[in-house]
C-alpha cells in the first residue's frame, strides 16, 4: 500500500466514524443534548396543606403528593409537629427537604434524591410580620442538578397574602393589595435572576389570585400581568380549590429547556386545596 492510499483509507474511516456519531446524537446535537433528550420526564407539584389540620392528615396529604411528583412545594407548614413528621416521611421515601428556620419554614421544598442533587439553597424574606394583616412571607429557592440529563434547574416555592384579590380583582383592603403586588414583584425578580445561570426555573405556590379569572382580566400587578412575559402558566384550566378557583400555580420560564407534557389536578386531599401537578420533559 502506498502512503497516499493509506492516508485516504484512514481519512475515510475517520469520516465514517463522525457520520455514525452524528446519526447517534442527531444532526447538530451534542452528546450532552442527546443525554438530556433521553432523560425521562419528571413531575413538579404544588400543594397547600391547610395549617389547621391534624399532623396525621397533613402528613398523609404530603405523602400522597410525593407519590405524584419528583419535586414540589408545600405551603402552610406552620406546626412544629407537622414539620417533624414531614422530615421523617420524606426521608423514608427518598426525598430531601429544604425547610429553613425563620420565615421560609412554612413553604418547604422537597425533591427525590434519586433524580436530583442539591447545588444551592436559599430563603429570601419578602417582608416581615405585618400586624393585623399578614405573617412574614418568604420565597424559598433551590438549584437542583438533574442526575439523568445533567441540567441545572431552579425551583421556587412561595405563598402570598390572602385577602388582596377576589375573582382576580383588587379587594377594598388596600394594604393587602399592596403587599400582594409587592410579593409578586419580588417573585418575578427572583425567577428572572435564577434563570440567568440555570437551564430553566419552575416556580410553584399558593399565590392567592384566581388564575382562571386572572388570565382573562390581567389586572396590573397580578400574576398574568406581572409574570406573563417571563413564564408559562403550566396548570390545567380547572379549579384546585373548588371547581372555579385556581389559586395554586406551577409555572416555568419561557426560556427553560423543558416541554410541558401534561398537567392535572390531583384529588382528593384532606386539605381544602387539591394538588397541581405538571409533567416536564427535559430537552
Amino acid at each position: 500500500m502506498t502512503r497516499r492510499t493509506g492516508f485516504i483509507r484512514a481519512a475515510t474511516v475517520a469520516l465514517t466514524s463522525l457520520l455514525v456519531l452524528g446519526t447517534a446524537f442527531g444532526a447538530g446535537a451534542s452528546p450532552a443534548q442527546a443525554a438530556a433528550s433521553d432523560a425521562p420526564p419528571f413531575t413538579a407539584f404544588s400543594l397547600n396543606v391547610a395549617f389547621d389540620m391534624s399532623t396525621a392528615r397533613a402528613t398523609s396529604d404530603a405523602v400522597k403528593a410525593m407519590k405524584v411528583g419528583s419535586v414540589g412545594g408545600f405551603q402552610e407548614y406552620s406546626g412544629r409537629a407537622d414539620r417533624e413528621a414531614l422530615l421523617r416521611a420524606s426521608t423514608a421515601r427518598g426525598f430531601a427537604v429544604f425547610m429553613p428556620d425563620g420565615n421560609g419554614v412554612n413553604v418547604p421544598i422537597v425533591w427525590r434524591k434519586a433524580r436530583f442533587d442539591l447545588v444551592t439553597q436559599q430563603s429570601l424574606t419578602v417582608y416581615g410580620l405585618q400586624p393585623g394583616l399578614s405573617k412574614a412571607r418568604a420565597i424559598n429557592v433551590v438549584r437542583l442538578r438533574d442526575k439523568l440529563s445533567g441540567r441545572l434547574y431552579g425551583f421556587v416555592n412561595t405563598h402570598t397574602i390572602s385577602g388582596g384579590a377576589s375573582a382576580a380583582e383588587p379587594t377594598g383592603r388596600t394594604r393587602k393589595v399592596s403587599l400582594l403586588r409587592y410579593h409578586l414583584t419580588r417573585l418575578r425578580t427572583v425567577v428572572a435572576r435564577l434563570s440567568q445561570d440555570t437551564r430553566g426555573v419552575i416556580a410553584v405556590g399558593d399565590w392567592n389570585v384566581n388564575y382562571l379569572a386572572d388570565q382573562r382580566k390581567q389586572v396590573a400587578g397580578f400574576p398574568t400581568s406581572r409574570l406573563g412575559d417571563l413564564v408559562n402558566f403550566d396548570m390545567p384550566a380547572t379549579g384546585s380549590r373548588g371547581a372555579t378557583s385556581l389559586l395554586d400555580y406551577v409555572v416555568s420560564t419561557k426560556t427553560a429547556r423543558l416541554d410541558r407534557v401534561s398537567s392535572r389536578i390531583v384529588a382528593p386531599f384532606y386539605s381544602d386545596h387539591d394538588a397541581v401537578a405538571t409533567v416536564y420533559q427535559p430537552r
